[in-house]
């Protein structure tokens, strides 16, 4: 995506913003936004999303249960994907082009380390920062533009990273149409992103493990 669909992108979504209160976002008031517009609901959806993951105070998880509130499981699960992904690449495109200048500027050069040196450690810490629902969003899109991340890897990571808490949320806003078995879906969507966010916080643990341990070992090797 080029600078220019980035902006037209971000124009889009201002008008998204005008038609919709985005300091009062809640999964109520998104709902009640889009629900009663059956044509331009979608697009109006994608388009709050990817405002939402653009500009970075605004959460992103109420729109993805209100788009599972109106749309259901797999429909609002797909919307929600598709603004997701779309914001992520404005977000990344806009750090790229305007950001990683004035970054090495500001801050000179960090070091990284050793997994974000290569693309497919890049890759691997954009994928599980995408599996966890407590991990920025528009942060880490940012932060992914400043790095030497090819833009194919970051899409894919992004992609395949944020399939199952997305549809999680969208599972759990799909338990609050009223349906007979809404509650059970309701807590069995917040059950399952319990279980990711101690999926993740488990992988990490064993990583740093990992990692610390292959320190410890190349260093009894050079003694």
């Amino acid at each position: 995506m080029g600078l220019a669909a980035a902006l037209v992108a971000v124009l889009a979504g201002g008008y998204a913003a005008s038609q919709f209160d985005l300091a009062l976002i809640d999964a109520d008031s998104v709902a009640a936004a889009v629900s009663g517009r059956p044509l331009l609901g979608p697009f109006l959806l994608i388009a709050i999303m990817a405002a939402a993951v653009v500009v970075s105070p605004l959460p992103s998880a109420p729109i993805t249960i209100g788009a599972g509130a109106v749309y259901g499981h797999y429909w609002g699960t797909l919307y929600a994907i598709i603004g997701a992904q779309l914001g992520a690449m404005i977000a990344f495109e806009l750090s790229r082009r305007l950001g990683r200048e004035w970054a090495l500027r500001r801050f000179g050069s960090v070091a990284a380390p050793r997994a974000a040196k290569t693309q497919a450690g890049l890759f691997l810490i954009v994928f599980t920062s995408r599996l966890l629902p407590a991990v920025s969003f528009d942060v880490v899109s940012y932060a992914a533009g400043l790095t030497r991340l090819k833009r194919r890897w970051f899409a894919l990571a992004t992609a395949a990273g944020m399939v199952p808490a997305t549809f999680l949320l969208s599972h759990a806003g799909a338990g609050l149409r009223g349906s007979p078995d809404g509650l059970q879906q309701l807590l069995a969507g917040l059950a399952g992103l319990g279980l990711l966010v101690l999926a993740g916080f488990g992988v990490g643990i064993w990583r740093n493990r990992r990692d610390t341990a292959r320190r410890s070992d190349a260093r009894d090797s050079e003694q």
